[in-house]
């Protein structure tokens, strides 16, 4: 950063797991964004499916005005470690960059969005992360989003339980509120690391913000499906560990942990009647331990 507080160098991180095509059109619409280096996170492990990855990226390259490195992690890492592997890796290297720009594969930036986050990073010592409004296939719109520590709900409007985060489908992230190195939680592995760090970002004492003019369009849902094991178990997983991770005293904790497992009951229960399958009332008490479900 320059005497001014403008950020001049700009990473950005996407996560691939056996999507090369959308990495490619998502790394496409980085062109001309302000970005001097991209790191794609290979969580696929398989060998054909990486072999698809680099033929995308190398057609990328041909075109493309930043510096792009495919990082092989040999294992699906899951979101956290994914992207604080990806940290790391910058952070070592010979020249560090001074922010990170998150990015789904499955998503695309509007011409400008990143040039746009970066003035706005840049504005205030205080702000720790910026993000866009993103628009979902529906036509749905996202920003800043509330959830509420006792039952897990999220909402746009704030309530006296609630705390406020921002997407990790896509975000501009300052190395000033790296911890450790890192940005991310690694207990969470899909779902709910944002919504931890938000939460991370209140109790230090950072703002964030949501950029109204800024849009980024989300395809979703990306490589897991609703009413499947892994994201039945790993929602429950997360929703159970913000309980454990959002508190402001140690006595809230068996509060807050019995009104979420009262909640996720009674949403597994409707979650199978519409599947037709026991998955989400199996994944509820799956939830309570720290298993290995790595495919989605």
């Amino acid at each position: 950063m320059n005497k001014a507080g403008l950020i001049v160098n700009v990473c950005a991180i996407v996560l691939d797991y056996r999507g090369a095509a959308k990495t490619e059109v998502c790394l496409s619409s980085l062109i001309g964004e302000r970005i001097s280096r991209v790191l794609v996170v290979d969580n696929s492990s398989d060998s054909l499916a990486s072999s698809a990855l680099q033929l995308s990226v190398e057609r990328v390259r041909k075109v493309a005005d930043f510096e792009i490195l495919v990082l092989d992690s040999h294992e699906n890492l899951g979101f956290s470690k994914g992207i604080n592997s990806a940290i790391r890796f910058d952070q070592e290297s010979v020249n560090p960059h001074e922010a990170y720009f998150l990015l789904n594969n499955d998503a695309v930036v509007h011409p400008g969005v990143v040039t746009t986050l970066i003035a706005e990073l840049g504005d205030s010592d205080g702000v720790g992360l910026v993000a866009p409004v993103i628009l979902n296939a529906s036509g749905g719109r996202q920003g800043l989003i509330w959830y509420d520590r006792y039952f897990g709900l999220q909402s746009v409007t704030r309530s006296p339980r609630s705390f406020h985060f921002l997407s990790g489908c896509c975000l501009l992230v300052s190395t000033k509120v790296l911890k450790d190195g890192r940005l991310f939680d690694t207990s969470f592995f899909m779902y709910g690391e944002d919504a931890q760090l938000g939460w991370r970002m209140k109790i230090e004492g950072w703002d964030i913000r949501c950029i109204d003019r800024c849009v980024v369009n989300h395809s979703a849902p990306g490589s897991s499906v609703q009413g499947s094991l892994f994201y039945e178990y790993h929602m429950v997983r997360a929703h159970l560990l913000l309980a454990l991770r959002t508190w402001h005293h140690p006595a809230e904790i068996p509060l807050m942990f019995s009104a979420k497992f009262l909640w996720l009951t009674g949403r597994a229960i409707v979650r199978s009647i519409r599947y037709r399958s026991p998955i989400p009332v199996v994944a509820l008490f799956m939830g309570l331990l720290p298993l290995a479900v790595r495919k989605p």
